[in-house]
């Protein structure tokens, strides 16, 4: 049984939708750098305090369930 090759390589559509995805994968990458340098160089937040860190008052404060601010 013989197959018959196509001389022409891969047809147009083919070809575009190869540097179509390359593109895409190329936009990823630079995507997920960016990403990953932008979280590096972020400030750390100061962590907050737990609940059983905090005095009595602070605590009762907080159970109150309101925002301090809004006070």
């Amino acid at each position: 049984m013989s197959v018959r090759t196509n001389a022409k390589g891969p047809g147009l559509h083919v070809a575009k939708m190869q540097k179509e995805l390359g593109d895409l994968k190329a936009a990823a990458i630079a995507a997920n750098q960016t990403n990953s340098l932008s979280t590096e160089t972020a400030v750390a937040t100061p962590p907050t305090p737990a609940f059983d860190d905090l005095s009595a008052v602070e605590k009762s404060a907080a159970s109150l369930g309101v925002h301090p601010e809004s006070w």
